[in-house]
């Protein structure tokens, strides 16, 4: 998507206007996720920061509309012509991706174990046997502070801050590793660590929920597309998560940020080896994500996305997307996550839930598609021979139809023929009032054909090509080349 962009040069440092972000499910279903929450990038003591929120739709939306209890009538059971649409009125997942690239190490410091020094409860890193060698470090007892804190809210282990990561060591030039391990069940968030050329980046990746979007599920017979639609997008009509409809106070940010997801982005994040760091592995993917730092401005100058490629925040969340559709298969529907009337916090039986959506599709195909449908086919008999009758008239009359009311055809036929008195004054400036209801006949003389109104008054002599065009002379009369025809035509008889 970047290189045609770029090709087109359509690519822009707008952060409201960048390419959406993508993905596929099931092999044939495309996923469009929409930015929200749109921050430019900040520039602030040479600490450059970007933050960006990326809105997939409801995978359960797809589910949902495939349920045989809802009735939606699929492509399927139309011989593959049929298609629909669904707008539902859901939660969306929301990727956050909150990335700070450093020049100074000494920021990092505190968060990188070969750092501290080799003494008391430390020891020198070991690969082999990490993370035990941490075993003993709570959220409560680890007060390394960072000059970062105030960005990514860390601190001692309350409701309100965030415990600090804890990296290994640091990675090699073009090399990534993550934080993403707990000894305790409660984490929301998982950090990746990297060194670009001069200065190194740390980013916080978290999922959430936003009542602000609606997902939108099209299906055909052999594809379908599912996009998260966003209030930040000049739509008017757009259906939110019912508890937003309902009492206006949905739940939102990061109070739902999920702390099931944490072990599922660890899994993720191993897959696409930004854990190389760990053993200088060089992974490709590390390398990619590093190349997509973001330049310092000009002195004087705001900082700015680059044109030709996403940031490093932008990459990760589209990357880490994967993750929030199959997260949400099976899972509830509103931004408070459990269904009020669940007595149970686990469900030994699937438990449906409802939601507002509109619906739109074709739920027909003609033909028939049940044996009782089929028996409409008999009319298709008679529709058999009536066209069978059709092709062989015009198959027995030679030639084209000529028709008479064409413009070419009217003119030349007006022009050979008398003047009439009902159209006296219309020389120049055409008919006016009841010249308009004045009928008119195609007439025949030997082989001449002319038009003549049937409404001429009293004691007027029909057939008035006799009449004399210039100074007394005739004007010689020429067959007409369609006058067989004409004569068909006028015996008003026909197998039609």
């Amino acid at each position: 998507m970047w290189t045609t962009l770029n090709e087109n040069s359509n690519s822009t440092t707008d952060p409201y206007k960048r390419p959406p972000g993508f993905g596929l499910m099931y092999e044939n279903t495309t996923i469009t996720a929409s930015w929200i929450d749109i921050q430019p990038p900040l520039n602030e003591d040479g600490r450059i920061i970007t933050n960006s929120s990326l809105a997939y739709p409801h995978a359960g939306v797809y589910q949902a509309a495939r349920d045989p209890n809802n009735g939606i009538l699929q492509p399927q059971e139309l011989d593959g012509l049929g298609l629909y649409g669904v707008r539902a009125s859901v939660a969306s997942p929301v990727m956050n991706v909150l990335c700070i690239q450093t020049p100074n190490k000494a920021d990092l410091d505190p968060l990188v174990y070969e750092t501290w020094p080799a003494a008391g409860n430390f020891s020198q890193f070991n690969s082999t046997i990490w993370p035990a060698q941490i075993a003993n470090i709570t959220s409560s007892n680890f007060n390394n502070a960072t000059a970062l804190d105030k960005y990514f809210r860390w601190g001692n282990a309350t409701e309100e801050l965030l415990a600090r990561p804890i990296f290994a060591r640091y990675p090699i030039k073009h090399d990534t590793l993550l934080n993403h391990t707990q000894a305790v069940y409660g984490r929301d968030a998982i950090y990746l660590l990297g060194q670009g050329v001069g200065e190194y980046v740390i980013c916080e990746l978290s999922a959430s929920l936003t009542p602000n979007c609606a997902t939108d599920y099209n299906a055909t017979a052999s594809s379908g597309s599912m996009e998260a639609v966003c209030s930040n997008k000049t739509y008017s009509d757009i259906p939110r998560d019912r508890n937003a409809d309902v009492d206006g106070d949905a739940i939102q940010g990061v109070s739902t940020r999920s702390k099931d997801w944490f072990e599922v982005a660890g899994e993720w994040g191993k897959s696409l080896a930004l854990h190389t760091g760990i053993s200088e592995g060089r992974g490709s993917n590390s390398r990619i994500l590093m190349n997509l730092l973001l330049t310092p401005p000009e002195p004087g100058l705001p900082q700015r996305l680059k044109r030709a490629t996403p940031s490093i925040s932008e990459a990760l969340a589209v990357m880490a997307g994967s993750t929030l559709m199959y997260s949400s298969l099976d899972a509830p529907f509103n931004t408070r996550q459990w269904n009020e009337n669940f007595t149970s916090n686990i469900l030994e039986v699937a438990q449906p839930e409802t939601f507002k959506a509109w619906v739109r599709g074709q739920e027909y195909a003609s033909g028939g598609i049940d044996a009782k449908s089929r028996a409409f086919l008999l009319i298709l008999f008679p529709v058999f021979v009536f066209n069978a009758l059709m092709l062989g008239y015009f198959l027995s009359q030679r030639g084209l139809v000529t028709d008479y009311s064409e413009p070419p055809n009217l003119f030349a036929l007006a022009l050979n023929s008398p003047p009439s008195h009902l159209l006296a004054g219309s020389c120049g400036a055409g008919p006016h009032g009841d010249q308009y209801k004045v009928n008119w006949f195609f007439q025949q003389e030997n082989d001449h054909l002319y038009m003549e109104s049937g409404a001429e008054p009293e004691g007027y002599t029909h057939g008035g090509t006799k009449m004399p065009y210039v100074d007394g002379e005739e004007i010689e009369l020429v067959g007409s080349p369609h006058q067989a025809q004409f004569n068909t035509l006028s015996k008003r008889k026909s197998l039609l």
